[in-house]
């Protein structure tokens, strides 16, 4: 039986939903940038971006740290905005595919980094997502797997606000009623760290928190 397609729980396109991905590149995209900057210090990696949206990360990647970007999202509308994006900047070494985040054969090709910024709490099945990337070529000790994911306990506010709390709760409900995770994060996190202390030997089964 063919798996349920995983639904975007908030608005894609032009208009609020271009806006709102605008506002957390300006919330995230500093410490992004800076994350990527210390790790890859070449400006001739071959990029795989997975859940690219309307191409904020994607655009500054194939400028900065990428020979080449290939860009993948579910989302037509997200796509048409980040070419429109990539043409207005003249920024010409990025391809964008549309296709989903569990295609095995997205992930064929070589990559130095396969990146991904918030789509993990937008997955019904990030286990999967995770071996698709491990049974790739892409996920050895010479390339890079950074994912980029919500902690609903990390929201917060300083002074302490209601509404900021209130909106975290909103979307842990809508993200939930799709079958995804806002806490998804901690999982991965607990995830990887088990992986790399398989690698190092400390024990030879890796757990999972999902």
């Amino acid at each position: 039986m063919e798996a349920k397609k995983d639904q975007y729980t908030l608005q894609t396109g032009a208009g609020i939903a271009d806006e709102r991905l605008g506002f957390l590149q300006k919330v995230h995209g500093p410490d992004s940038i800076a994350f990527l900057r210390r790790h890859m210090t070449s400006k001739n990696n071959r990029i795989l971006d997975i859940g690219c949206g309307t191409g904020y990360m994607a655009t500054w990647m194939a400028d900065n740290i990428a020979k080449n970007v290939t860009a993948v999202d579910q989302s037509l509308a997200q796509l048409e905005i980040a070419k429109l994006r990539t043409t207005s900047l003249n920024i010409r070494n990025i391809e964008f595919i549309q296709g989903d985040a569990y295609d095995s054969a997205m992930q064929a090709g070589q990559y130095d980094l396969t990146y991904s910024r918030f789509l993990m709490q937008h997955l019904t099945d990030v286990p999967r997502f995770l071996k698709n990337t491990f049974d790739s070529k892409n996920c050895d000790d010479s390339n890079y797997l950074i994912i980029e994911a919500a902690i609903h306990s990390g929201w917060a506010s300083i002074p302490h606000q209601n509404y900021i709390i209130s909106a975290a709760n909103l979307f842990k409900s809508l993200l939930e009623i799709n079958g995804s995770d806002f806490d998804i994060g901690n999982k991965i996190f607990h995830t990887m760290r088990a992986r790399e202390r398989q690698a190092r030997g400390e024990y030879s089964e890796v757990g999972s928190d999902f």
